[in-house]
């Protein structure tokens, strides 16, 4: 289980297999939640890919896709370069260049930070110039790893799309060697989007399926608390909404929302900041 709790009002655990029963009362989300369904928490459930580690190292690449499979092995003879780093500034910069870029929320160094030792950090470079970078947590108890980030240069003017396509796949080949390595059992994407409506993340999870692996339904929990939140949305907090996104809570907020509602507006404080007056004002949804 992985601990990544900002503060004492706030609860973010991932993998857990059991609720502290102080969370009832406290603003708290279970992501990837192990244990019995408990009637006291809101539940709900999206789905993910998971690639299994316990195979080996050729039955990983064979399990892949032509084309993903082909551009990992010429990233390798072309001499692509994987690196661990321990440089969380250097990511958030990264990753917040690539952010504004795509037009999503930055990061903070504590969004990385706070979950201390489980964090590890990669990049894939060529030439010396680092294409893409991810930021993923492994939780040694589970023996399992999760995907919490990506960036890339891409989006950069006159970048070499082609190159960053070889530079990601294989950084992610190399990730599924490395955990592996760590004796984790358990490669998570941390969220697979179905919905054909929606082609941008549509696409996104049609790229992780290109590396094999099977879909599976997650079980997540959120306290009445959290839940109450979620649904006066004025009191939905930056950081809160960035951990969702860690996680792909996202679309079960959105799921909740929907189940419960007959309509609602999501109102995105990273994204769309000017909004933040709203709640300044001390406006309500009712």
């Amino acid at each position: 289980m992985i601990d990544a709790s900002p503060n004492i009002l706030y609860t973010l655990r991932i993998g857990s297999k059991q609720v502290s029963k102080a969370d009832f009362w406290r603003a708290s989300m279970y992501t990837d939640y192990q244990g019995p369904v408990l009637e006291r928490m809101v539940v709900t459930r999206d789905h993910t890919l998971q690639i299994d580690l316990t195979q080996t190292p050729e039955e990983l690449i064979a399990a892949m896709k032509s084309n993903t499979r082909n551009e990992i092995r010429r990233a390798e003879r072309e001499g692509y370069c994987v690196c661990r780093t321990e440089d969380t500034k250097q990511f958030v910069d990264y990753y917040n260049h690539f952010a504004d870029e795509k037009q999503l929320g930055h990061i903070s160094l504590s969004h990385l930070t706070r979950y201390g030792q489980h964090l590890q950090l990669y990049s894939s470079s060529k030439d010396g110039q680092i294409l893409t970078m991810h930021a993923s947590i492994v939780d040694n108890e589970q023996r399992k790893a999760y995907l919490l980030y990506s960036a890339s240069t891409r989006m950069d003017e006159n970048a070499d799309r082609k190159a960053i396509g070889f530079a990601n796949r294989y950084l992610h080949y190399a990730e599924l060697l490395a955990f592996k390595e760590q004796g984790c059992t358990i490669y998570d994407f941390s969220g697979i989007c179905l919905d054909r409506t929606n082609p941008v993340e549509y696409n996104i999870g049609i790229f992780k399926q290109a590396f094999g692996g099977s879909i599976v339904t997650r079980c997540h929990l959120m306290s009445r608390l959290m839940a109450i939140l979620v649904r006066r949305n004025e009191h939905i907090e930056t950081e809160v909404r960035i951990n969702a996104d860690d996680f792909g809570k996202t679309e079960s907020i959105r799921h909740f929302a929907k189940n419960n509602y007959e309509s609602f507006i999501e109102i995105n404080f990273v994204e769309e900041p000017q909004y933040k007056s709203i709640i300044g004002s001390g406006y309500k949804t009712d």
